[in-house]
């Protein structure tokens, strides 16, 4: 296992090519669901999958800091979603998320999701 963590925002009716414009960001994957309709534009952590979750938060973090008023914005119309995965061997079954996250993450209308 490894750590990870992606930014995903999702949606019926959701255009990638207008999220890349409006971020400045272009996603690293887009899926759609045939099921539902739901497109989802994703982006990735950049680090390797040893790195610490709190560094693979960071990293996203950082990048999307400067259109966090633009996801704001996003987020009235989709679901903003930070998705992690931390190895079980860290988290020593515990997860701690500095404050300071979770403020930028209640900001832009972001849910966290961590599976261990």
């Amino acid at each position: 296992m490894s750590n990870w963590a992606v930014l995903l925002i999702s949606g019926r009716g959701l255009d990638p090519n207008e999220v890349n414009r409006i971020l400045s960001i272009k996603a690293d994957k887009i899926r759609t669901n045939d099921m539902d309709g739901i497109v989802i534009w994703q982006l990735n952590s950049t680090l390797e999958g040893n790195s610490s979750l709190m560094d693979h938060i960071e990293d996203i973090l950082k990048r999307i800091y400067p259109v966090r008023k633009q996801i704001h914005e996003l987020s009235t119309k989709y679901q903003i979603s930070l998705v992690c995965n931390v190895d079980i061997e860290e988290s020593k079954r515990k997860v701690l998320i500095p404050p300071k996250y979770l403020v930028i993450l209640g900001y832009i209308g972001a849910q966290l999701e961590i599976y261990v």
